[in-house]
């Protein structure tokens, strides 16, 4: 599993910019545990076999500060627990106790919480957490949860969806101020998953069913529930029964067909993110083509890609998340082959995806590409120069006359630009067009030029040198 599989680009490149911000990384199993400074501190947590990251932060889930996380470990700069824990296991019970001891020191929660499950009545508290419910009380009911009975929770769900919406109206403007985070929204999560571990008997299935919000949860633990299926099948709409029935490691087949319909069959493509050898068996039973190069775009299995190729148009036309995401990937295998045609490059360029590649993968693309009218439609002033590069390139050679006046047309030299970039502006036109050309363009920008000395000291690199001198403005140019 790679990042981009994960994660989208803008997020990986937010995390890239944080790893500074991570205090500390621990790698104990196949986890990371983190904390990442952001506007609060937040504790992070990722998965290594999915690179599923949780958060303490209000995004929660596979957010930037859990990018930054992994990169912390990939850089080397984890903390492996096993030292630690093989320490632990040499110890004896005294020292282990003299070692909780110190440690509750400066972290007494393990007391309170002890102290909490100990001396609270469960019966007694989850009926007075109805008849007061705040913020201090429902911190206690998350934390009492798992000794929660199953009619416990479904009271408290019932009380949380059926009361006047006024008391939770008050209960947010009590707690929130201007905070972002969500608390009543966690100790629901909070409370599902426990509900769904103390469902046993068809009764108890029955009571969840007839709660709607709780579909997508039984649908999420579909291999736990598959006992249940006579029971949620009259209950889910074909959408929700076809999506337990794909959450199962062996469904059947044939009652996965009889729960297909065109407007559900989407459903198929999302698969491989979380079954591959299930969707490759629906793939061959259904003769399903548009299934199978999902699968072999998800196993990055050239050879089935290519042979199922047709099917690109009617795949990435859905503009499926775990898709285009892969592209970068798919593009490598190209490369790799020398594979050539047309109209795939332009589907992957289409639709704003050329801002998923890098510049080896982009320039692979539009070198593939005679439309000259679509690659003009391509290039656009708010992405990078190096992106744009890459198709002035490819146009430059299709029709010189057409790129020097597409070139020559655009305001490139802009203040929101950074200087590397900008010297890399400045070094193609001095490329493409020579050192008067370029005097000339400085000369037009004169006051972005006259105040930024990085820019001026990196241009130097490049043989240029700008200077401003007793209110003369100079520009001279090296030949190279």
């Amino acid at each position: 599993m790679r990042l981009a599989e994960a994660y989208p680009k803008h997020i990986i490149e937010r995390g890239e910019r944080y790893t500074p911000n991570v205090h500390y990384c621990i790698k104990l199993g196949d986890f990371l545990y983190a904390e990442v400074e952001g506007t609060s501190t937040y504790k992070t947590k990722v998965d290594l076999t999915t690179l599923q990251g949780d958060c303490s932060c209000p995004y929660h889930h596979n957010c930037k500060h859990a990018v930054a996380t992994f990169l912390i470990h990939k850089q080397g700069r984890s903390i492996n627990a096993d030292t630690f824990i093989n320490h632990l296991h040499n110890l004896d019970k005294q020292q282990l106790i003299d070692l909780i001891i110190k440690t509750l020191q400066n972290n007494p929660d393990l007391i309170l919480d002890y102290e909490l499950k100990t001396s609270t009545n469960c019966n007694t508290f989850a009926e007075g957490l109805l008849n007061d419910f705040t913020y201090k009380n429902m911190k206690k009911a998350e934390k009492l949860a798992p000794q929660f009975t199953f009619d416990h929770i479904m009271k408290i769900f019932d009380f949380l969806k059926n009361r006047d919406e006024d008391i939770l109206t008050d209960y947010y403007e009590s707690y929130y101020g201007d905070d972002e985070s969500d608390p009543l929204g966690d100790f629901e999560y909070a409370l599902t998953q426990e509900l769904m571990n103390k469902i046993t008997s068809e009764h108890q299935m029955k009571q969840v069913l007839t709660m709607d919000y709780l579909h997508d949860s039984i649908i999420q633990n579909a291999e736990k529930f598959t006992r249940f299926s006579s029971l949620i099948k009259p209950v889910f709409t074909k959408d929700e029964y076809l999506e337990f029935l794909l959450n199962q490691q062996n469904s059947d087949l044939q009652e996965i067909k009889e729960t297909l319909t065109e407007e559900n069959k989407h459903l198929l493509y999302y698969l491989p993110t979380h079954n591959i050898q299930l969707a490759e068996k629906i793939a061959h039973q259904f003769s399903d083509n548009v299934l199978h190069l999902t699968v072999a775009i998800y196993k990055e299995n050239y050879r089935d890609i290519i042979d199922n190729k047709e099917e690109f148009n009617t795949l990435l036309t859905q503009r499926y998340f775990f898709i285009e995401r892969k592209l970068p990937y798919i593009v490598d295998l190209f490369r790799k082959h020398k594979f050539i045609d047309e109209p795939i490059a332009r589907l992957f360029l289409s639709n704003e995806r050329f801002r998923l590649y890098d510049k080896k993968q982009l320039s692979y693309l539009v070198n593939k590409v005679t439309d000259c009218a679509f690659l003009q439609r391509l290039l656009d002033l708010q992405q990078s120069f190096s992106q744009n590069k890459a198709i002035f390139e490819r146009l430059f050679h299709l029709d010189e006359s057409l790129a020097t006046s597409l070139l020559k047309s655009q305001d490139f030299i802009r203040g929101d630009k950074h200087w590397t970039e900008l010297v890399e502006i400045l070094r193609y036109l001095k490329e493409k067009f020579g050192k008067e050309y370029v005097i000339q363009i400085i000369g037009d920008h004169e006051q972005m030029f006259k105040t930024s000395s990085t820019l001026k000291s990196h241009l130097k690199d490049e043989g240029i040198f700008v200077s401003y001198i007793r209110g003369v403005f100079h520009v001279e140019i090296m030949e190279s």
